[in-house]
């Protein structure tokens, strides 16, 4: 069943409400009727005719009408001021249908007959389950199996899954199903045909429908085979009339694999109402997508510079940190050097060690009474030819 459109849902309501209305004015007559019946029941005949006729009045039948005409009017005011987005919705054309006769008439009964008699440059392929088109050329022996080009596609409900057919018109603008467009169109079958992503309006570059051309590479027409400007323009100028197109359905997109499509549903509304593809040179992609290239440098460069700025400062912080250690260890060392190596001894302090162990000794002889045992110091230890002075003259 087909989604309705908010326009249709509008129309439902209003209508409904309109009803209700309609019927809650005729039972309010209705009611002042019975009760103004009851309270004139007790009045003479000719005041009972007066206030029927004035209560009846205001509810006649022409009255009635005119007032579900109003309702009607208003309705169809409302709707006509209703905006649809023509984007919005799935429904692109309507559903294709081919006859005996149009399938007879394009059809090829014995393909590979006539592939050894075709004089026509290229064969192309359409593989329904993975919505890809494979054109081919002639090999050495004649038969179609080079590759040539792929093109992604969106297929659709009444798309043929098998048969060989004959292409036999063409149209650079053809208007379809639905009461939209198509570039470069080429005749299959029937209704079925090669065109690009369907517009809006006849002959509008502008008026793309941008999110039909995001469902490239799905199932999403009526059977016809939609492709980009650029591979519908390709078939247009490169496949003469007569072009064999054969239908299949297969998991393996083909030798050359299928190509994607870009989505540009979600681009600006200044570009995203032309396909991208189109070579025509009002096409403003091409200006957007440098200008977007440019800034997104911009912005990688501006990323990088401060990702730079960030690494440099990092670096810095822990020079700074590692620096203070380094004296530390270096102070450390220098004390540790004082702690452990002897200072080197001087004439001095080995004289006064000299006298400090002559003192020692005089104390000894005397308080011991003995001569006393120590050698005498050498001669490169005494300072002078003077001789030691006496214990006695020693105070104490």
């Amino acid at each position: 069943m087909k989604k309705l459109s908010n326009k249709a849902l509008i129309i439902i309501i209003l209508s409904v409400l309109a009803v209700v209305f309609v019927s809650l004015t005729g039972y309010s007559v209705w009611k002042n009727q019975v009760t103004k019946k009851e309270e004139t029941s007790h009045m003479q005949p000719n005041e009972q005719t007066k206030i029927i006729d004035t209560i009846a009045t205001p509810f006649n039948n022409t009255t009635m009408e005119n007032q579900v005409d109003d309702i009607t009017d208003e309705l169809q005011n409302t709707t006509n001021e209703i905006e649809e987005d023509p984007n919005e919705g799935d429904v692109v054309e309507e559903k294709i249908e081919l006859t005996k006769e149009e399938i007879k008439e394009a059809k090829v009964e014995k393909p590979k007959e006539e592939v050894k008699k075709s004089s026509a440059k290229y064969y192309l392929k359409v593989n329904y389950r993975q919505n890809v088109v494979t054109v081919y050329a002639k090999d050495k022996n004649g038969k179609y199996t080079v590759p040539v080009k792929a093109m992604v596609c969106s297929t659709g409900v009444d798309t043929p899954r098998s048969g060989v057919y004959k292409t036999s018109k063409k149209w650079t603008w053809r208007a379809l199903n639905g009461g939209v467009a198509g570039q470069y169109a080429t005749k299959i079958v029937g209704n079925i045909l090669f065109h690009s992503v369907p517009y809006n309006k006849l002959g509008d570059k502008t008026s793309l429908k941008y999110r039909a051309y995001d469902k490239l590479g799905v199932a999403a027409s009526a059977g016809c085979i939609r492709l980009t400007v650029a591979d519908a323009k390709w078939v247009y100028n490169n496949c003469a009339l007569g072009t064999m197109v054969e239908f299949y359905s297969s998991s393996n997109p083909g030798p050359l694999g299928k190509p994607s499509a870009r989505k540009i549903s979600g681009e600006s509304a200044s570009v995203r109402g032309w396909d991208p593809t189109d070579p025509d040179p009002r096409n403003p992609w091409k200006a957007y997508d440098k200008k977007k290239k440019e800034e997104e440098k911009k912005k990688a460069e501006e990323k990088k510079k401060a990702e730079d700025a960030k690494k440099k400062a990092e670096k810095e912080k822990e020079e700074q940190n590692k620096k203070p250690a380094i004296t530390d260890s270096t102070d450390k060392k220098e004390q540790n050097d004082n702690t452990i190596s002897p200072t080197p001894s001087t004439g001095n302090e080995t004289e006064n060690k000299k006298d400090d162990n002559n003192t020692s000794s005089n104390e000894t002889t005397n308080s011991s009474s003995e001569p006393s045992n120590s050698p005498e110091p050498s001669e490169t230890q005494k300072p002078s030819e003077q001789p030691t002075p006496s214990t006695n003259n020693v105070e104490e």
